[in-house]
């Protein structure tokens, strides 16, 4: 966190230098500093709640939120991967991408069901949400480690965005006898080896306009 705050003196100073870019994007860093900021705290956040939870709960939220499922894993941490090299190099980033992870995240409809029917293991909890589950402190706490996730990977979504708004989009052509597209931050495609090609769309990573809950069917 102390380091992305130390961006904040960079920032002020940075949009006085000259540049032959173009005017200098500050709204659309400013975009990726508060979702950075923003993951950061979630992150905080569910760690404090992971240590309030027992290991039964735990075992339980690992599995709602796919956090304990490898595929996933993966998923999550190639948008760590991808975003953090783009930033650093200014690469743009391919046009294909494991996000949206809201949809893999909300994979299986869990309705009321503290576990899911299809789960092996129950973990000596309840599967189906009772009175009795609604006033246990540790099912909410449950609740909010699942609220939390939910928060990190959609803000996860939404940086993958707003990076592609800053380095632009790589796409791959096949059988055109032409190299790969490159779309920047303005949305005009050129092609490096020549020639007008249409590209598709601008970018395969589109958000709802409104996100679903991690409840919500």
């Amino acid at each position: 966190m102390s380091k992305l705050e130390r961006l904040k003196v960079g920032r002020v100073n940075i949009k006085y230098e000259l540049s032959f870019r173009g005017r200098w994007p500050a709204e659309r860093y400013h975009t990726v500093l508060e979702l950075q900021k923003q993951i950061s705290y979630s992150l905080s956040h569910l760690l404090s709640t992971v240590e309030h939870l027992e290991p039964a709960w735990i075992s339980a939220l690992l599995s709602r939120t796919r956090f304990s499922d490898p595929n996933f894993q993966g998923d999550v941490l190639a948008v760590f991967s991808m975003i953090s090299t783009a930033l650093r190099t200014g690469l743009p980033l391919p046009q294909v991408t494991p996000c949206p992870l809201v949809d893999r995240f909300m994979l299986k409809f869990h309705g009321l069901n503290v576990i899911s029917k299809e789960a092996e293991e129950d973990y000596g909890l309840p599967r189906t949400l009772t009175r009795e589950t609604l006033g246990n402190e540790q099912y909410l706490m449950f609740c909010v480690g699942v609220s939390t996730a939910f928060g990190i990977v959609n803000r996860l979504d939404r940086l993958m965005v707003a990076v592609k708004e800053i380095v632009g989009e790589q796409y791959h052509i096949q059988n055109l006898g032409i190299g790969p597209g490159y779309v920047g931050n303005n949305g005009a495609g050129s092609s490096r080896a020549g020639g007008g090609v249409p590209l598709g769309s601008r970018t395969s990573t589109r958000m709802s306009g409104v996100a679903r809950g991690p409840f919500s069917p």
